[in-house]
């Protein structure tokens, strides 16, 4: 997301399992 305004398929998909596992925080690099 730093070099396309619009997130990969992968990104998405890191975000929505982080957010299905309850995670506390995502480190984002």
């Amino acid at each position: 997301m730093l070099e396309n305004p619009i997130p990969t398929r992968a990104e998405v998909t890191d975000i929505f399992n982080a957010a299905m596992q309850k995670a506390d925080c995502t480190m984002l690099s």
